[in-house]
């Protein structure tokens, strides 16, 4: 194999085997749709407020904001969009005493009118909650977490570990079933994913802990 193959390096020669079969089927991935750190302009010590034009998220709980304090991301606030916290749930990266990693902490349907400071990146901007909702739950798959733990080797996820995932039509929704499917996964690939990636329920999402990871 080549060690140069990718701007980042990838470990595991099964893991190489299953994301050439991912970009020999796709064109477009999602680190085209995840967005850079602050996607509003709000830094992390924002603290939400009585009273203001929308919805702001934060690390520290939810409240208003002035319209007119967000610099960034103006296209983003009518849309439905995914909230991600961009601090990972494993620690330094690391796998738990099974080996296995959960990758994401928190995931969220964000309603249009409805902001997040920097603790959070935000994938996607539909004008449908369906396809909002589709979007968290590929989020959620096994398959999606598993190629950003191929090159996620700290706490902090960025748009650049979404390489790897393809951008799928969030028209229609996915599980690891059809994922593994449509992307001719052997059976040993994917004993390997699910060996690796914790499952993640959407009731873990409310008991998620939410915690401030500056850079």
């Amino acid at each position: 194999r080549y060690l140069d193959e990718f701007e980042s390096f990838v470990r595991d020669n099964t893991a190489i085997n299953i994301i050439h079969k991912v970009k020999a089927k796709s064109s477009t991935f999602l680190d085209n749709i995840v967005s850079s750190r602050m996607p509003f302009g709000l830094v992390s010590s924002v603290k939400p407020a009585k009273n203001g034009e929308l919805d702001l998220i934060t690390s520290s709980g939810r409240g208003k904001i002035s319209i007119n304090k967000i610099t960034a991301g103006q296209d983003l606030i009518d849309k439905y969009k995914v909230l991600l916290s961009k601090a990972s749930n494993d620690h330094g990266g690391q796998p738990d005493k099974e080996g296995k990693r959960k990758i994401f902490s928190r995931i969220e349907v964000m309603p249009p009118r409805t902001v997040c400071t920097e603790s959070y990146l935000v994938v996607g901007a539909y004008s449908t909650k369906y396809e909002a909702e589709n979007m968290a739950d590929f989020l959620r798959t096994n398959f999606c977490r598993f190629l950003v733990s191929t090159i996620l080797l700290t706490q902090n996820i960025t748009k650049g570990k979404f390489i790897f995932v393809p951008n799928e039509s969030m028209k229609e929704k996915w599980d690891d079933n059809k994922l593994y499917l449509k992307y001719e996964l052997t059976q040993e690939e994917i004993v390997f994913i699910e060996s690796l990636i914790r499952p993640m329920e959407i009731t873990e999402i409310s008991e998620a802990i939410e915690e401030d990871f500056d850079e």
